[in-house]
């Protein structure tokens, strides 16, 4: 929205009341992921280039949250939750975005996206409405990875590290956890505590009616 569009509204969007039109822009050429929320580490190029897009607004991050900025650090992505509704505002077109490698995709970007709004709010604790193992990040990784899981419900949790002929090598998790999003760290090591190679290893979760595995990559 610009700047002389209904800024009654903004609230509701995630916007404050000074998002506007921007002016003398040169486009934007990278979406990118902000640190330390949902979108950390996603970084896709932007196909439209500078003058399909001139003008497009900048939004400013009011009482929201921002996910996504474009190459000049200029916000394009903001989540807005009141504890009774979500909202995501964009002002970058989505059908733009080029899907990149490994988590870059807009598949992925949309999965994380209806993640924010999957999720009930009670006494201001987050709890996921569904048991779900996330992606890990960084993927390649050199020497850690960060491990993201999440769970409805108190259950006993597995989570554990299988390298590329299938042998179980490490066991990060075994226990019963509380409802509501988690993540653990894989530093590298076998039960042994002993560095493992380079390579393609595997991670599962595993709980009474829920069993999921993915792919990552050690490169050292």
């Amino acid at each position: 929205m610009g700047s002389d569009s209904h800024p009654d509204l903004y609230p509701f969007l995630g916007l404050g009341v000074n998002s506007q039109m921007a002016v003398g822009y040169n486009g934007i050429e990278t979406v990118n992921g902000i640190d330390s929320n949902l979108m950390a580490g996603y970084s896709f190029n932007y196909l439209y280039g500078s003058n399909a897009d001139y003008g497009i607004d900048e939004l400013d991050i009011g009482d929201g949250i921002a996910l996504m900025e474009s190459q000049d650090e200029n916000i394009r992505a903001v989540s807005y939750n009141s504890g009774l509704y979500r909202t995501i505002t964009a002002s970058a077109f989505f059908g733009a975005i080029a899907d990149g490698t490994g988590i870059n995709t807009k598949t992925n970007m949309m999965l994380q996206y209806l993640n924010f709004f999957t999720t009930v709010n009670t006494e201001n604790i987050e709890i996921p409405l569904f048991t779900q193992l996330g992606s890990n990040y960084p993927n390649p990784f050199n020497p850690t990875t960060t491990i993201s899981f999440s769970n409805p419900e108190e259950s006993k949790i597995e989570i554990t590290i299988y390298n590329s002929k299938g042998q179980k090598i490490k066991t990060l998790v075994n226990e019963v956890l509380s409802a509501g999003e988690h993540t653990v760290m894989w530093d590298g090591t076998d039960n042994r505590d002993t560095s493992v190679s380079s390579g393609i290893y595997f991670y599962k979760m595993k709980t009474y009616n829920y069993t999921s595995i993915k792919k990552m990559i050690l490169l050292k």
